[in-house]
């Protein structure tokens, strides 16, 4: 701002003292005018003579000039994890008197002055590299608090749910990942049990194995470790029953005893055959007949062993197949002539 002063009588001004550096003093239509850019902070008496007309007359006066605001670089970078209280970021300020509205800082985050020192603190509720302003008020010059932190967090994504397995098996790689600053590694863990390999530490191989005789749906969890809190995330795995195959065979005899020639039909009874089961007759472990569930043969000896392997087409998880049925040994009699011998009482047949 302009300092003037009005005269009366002089023609004109002399060399003034005391001015700031950069500051001068002017005269025209009887006002001095002081104005400039000064450059250095104190207070200045100056005195600038009057010229011409009578006597000897100064024009007087003090300037102060203030310092520009100052500001220091930030305390410390601090790298919180994401909804934790972080460390605070502090600035030191000379001439302000207050801060403006700061730019940048996240939800969660804000910035006070009391003493001649900004204070950053808070809980962030977003992650990444967060750069912030902070004006200063007050005082002289256009100065800002700059500075930046990072927000750390902690991802996981178990993955789509899996295939479903047969009970008893170990499954495919669960894969899934993990990632951000916040987390050095992750381990899984079932709702129901049973054995990660080749440990539940998070690998692009691990897999898992349910417990014994456990069927229906697990839940497979991958969980974070480091620095920030650990998240979760869960995916489903279906285990399938297993599904035992096996065959019973029985005889039309009862006691597996016949007559020669006789005519013996066996019979295949499947448990988990499935819809279309095939069926291969052996006798005396050789292949005979055809892809039936029945057997029949007039053509058995003594001592005749008959059995049968069925094929099982049932899904998704049979086992033990394919089956072999009991083996059936028939007693075959041999057939006994009939004879009938007749006689008469007179000894030579002459009567």
């Amino acid at each position: 701002t302009s300092i003037t002063h009005l005269t009366t009588g002089a023609t004109g001004i002399g060399t003034a003292s005391g001015l700031p550096p950069g500051v001068n003093a002017t005269w025209a239509d009887n006002i001095i005018t002081i104005s400039g850019i000064p450059t250095s902070a104190a207070t200045y008496l100056y005195s600038i003579p009057l010229t011409g007309g009578c006597g000897t007359i100064n024009a007087t006066g003090t300037i102060k000039v203030n310092a520009n605001n100052t500001v220091t670089t930030q305390s410390a970078t601090p790298t919180p994890c994401i909804g934790t209280n972080m460390t605070p970021i502090t600035h030191n300020t000379t001439g302000a008197t207050g801060i403006g509205t700061p730019i940048g800082l996240p939800s969660g985050v804000t910035a006070s002055w009391s003493a001649d020192k900004i204070t950053i603190s808070g809980i962030p509720t977003i992650a990444g590299t967060i750069n912030y302003t902070i004006p200063l008020t007050g005082g002289c010059g256009t100065v800002n608090a700059i500075g930046s932190f990072t927000v750390i967090e902690s991802t996981v994504d178990a993955g789509s749910d899996m295939a479903a397995i047969c009970q008893g098996t170990e499954s495919p790689s669960l894969g899934g990942t993990y990632g951000g600053a916040g987390a050095t590694g992750a381990v899984w863990s079932s709702s129901v049990g049973g054995t990660f390999l080749p440990s539940t530490a998070w690998s692009n191989t691990t897999t898992w194995t349910p417990p014994a005789n456990f069927s229906g749906t697990a839940i497979l969890t991958l969980t974070t470790q480091g620095a920030c809190s650990s998240v979760s995330d869960s995916k489903n795995i279906t285990v399938n029953p297993s599904l035992p195959v096996s065959v019973t065979i029985s005889s039309n005899d009862a006691d597996n005893t016949i007559c020669e020639g006789s005519a013996v039909t066996f019979t295949a009874t499947p448990t988990n055959g499935g819809g279309s089961p095939s069926y291969q007759w052996l006798l005396n472990d050789a292949p005979v007949g055809t892809n039936t569930n029945t057997y029949t043969t007039s053509s058995l000896h003594y001592g005749d062993r008959v059995k049968v392997v069925l094929t099982s087409n049932i899904t998704p998880c049979p086992t033990g197949n394919p089956a072999t049925s009991n083996e059936i040994t028939t007693t075959v009699n041999d057939n006994q002539p009939v004879r009938v011998a007749i006689y008469s009482r007179e000894a030579d047949n002459r009567i």
